[in-house]
């Protein structure tokens, strides 16, 4: 997953994140339990890829290739769907912690089979901002004896918000530098409000939803509810905990926008703004509901 302080050591970084470490193979089990939304946040992000690509309600999703870039890969789930929808993409997946590498790596095995893993995805251990996400690195796996070739799209789901406002700055002017012209970001993630008030009922619907799948799930959640069995608890504070201390959903809107004024005078960024300082043409944001949202940009 993405540090949010650069001055910890790897090892340091990777503990905030128990999700992702020790606890990486109850990731997927527990994902809906803990993120308001999930599904209907990777449906969106394929579809607006199938946009992007102009194979939308066609049978053409095999004429696209090229690469995409999973920044903050995790298990895999969003690496996976890309490459079953779309037969001739490569991966390259981007993550800090190695067990969420190997969840990945036998998943993907495990759907596509081992030649396919071979053969379109590459995986690379780090952040996008420390040395491994430096635009330089990332290109490599695509460039070979080929130079200048570039991502077609970068996704991200759940990842950027571990960020601070000026790492996720950093962060998308590298995105846009390692995109093809016309290329996409699709950013599924945690997002804030530039409003007082709503930014603290985001918060509290967050937690509220985990507390609340954790111990009175909704119907559907029910199969996940069980699976993790005696986990259940520990997983429920471990995530309130890593929400009220290590996530930083910063706005999208930004203070200038005239939505709201800045509180007590404060100005924040909004993430709309950061992209289109980074070079990005077009911005949207295509989902939102509380925190959980998306946040689009076209090169």
């Amino acid at each position: 997953m993405i540090s949010t302080n650069m001055r910890l050591s790897n090892a340091e970084r990777r503990k905030r994140f128990f999700f992702a470490e020790a606890d990486a193979p109850l990731y997927d089990e527990g994902v809906d339990l803990n993120t308001p939304l999930y599904g209907l946040a990777n449906k969106t992000l394929l579809e607006l890829l199938e946009i992007h690509f102009g194979v939308d309600r066609t049978w053409k999703h095999s004429r696209i290739s090229g690469h995409f870039l999973d920044i903050g890969s995790g298990t895999g789930a969003q690496t996976i769907a890309i490459l079953q929808r779309f037969p001739n993409l490569q991966a390259v997946a981007l993550d800090l912690c190695e067990p969420m590498h190997r969840v990945l790596e036998r998943k993907v095995v495990r759907t596509l089979g081992r030649q396919e893993f071979e053969r379109r995805c590459k995986l690379i251990t780090g952040d996008i901002m420390s040395r491994a996400g430096t635009p330089r690195n990332l290109l490599a796996p695509l460039n070979g004896r080929l130079s200048g070739v570039k991502y077609k799209a970068v996704v991200s789901a759940f990842a950027l918000h571990h960020l601070t406002n000026k790492e996720k700055q950093r962060a998308y002017k590298r995105i846009f530098e390692i995109l093809e012209p016309g290329g996409i970001l699709v950013n599924a993630d945690l997002f804030s409000f530039q409003s007082p008030t709503l930014r603290v009922s985001a918060q509290r619907n967050t937690i509220d939803y985990i507390n609340k799948q954790h111990t009175d799930p909704d119907p559907e959640f029910l199969p996940a509810f069980r699976a993790l069995g005696s986990a259940r608890e520990h997983l429920r504070k471990s995530w309130v905990r890593h929400c009220e201390r290590f996530n930083i959903p910063d706005p999208i809107e930004s203070t200038g926008d005239g939505i709201s004024r800045a509180p007590q005078g404060k100005k924040v960024e909004g993430q709309a703004s950061m992209l289109l300082e980074a070079g990005f043409t077009e911005v949207g944001c295509p989902l939102r509901y509380w925190q959980v949202g998306i946040l689009w940009g076209r090169k």
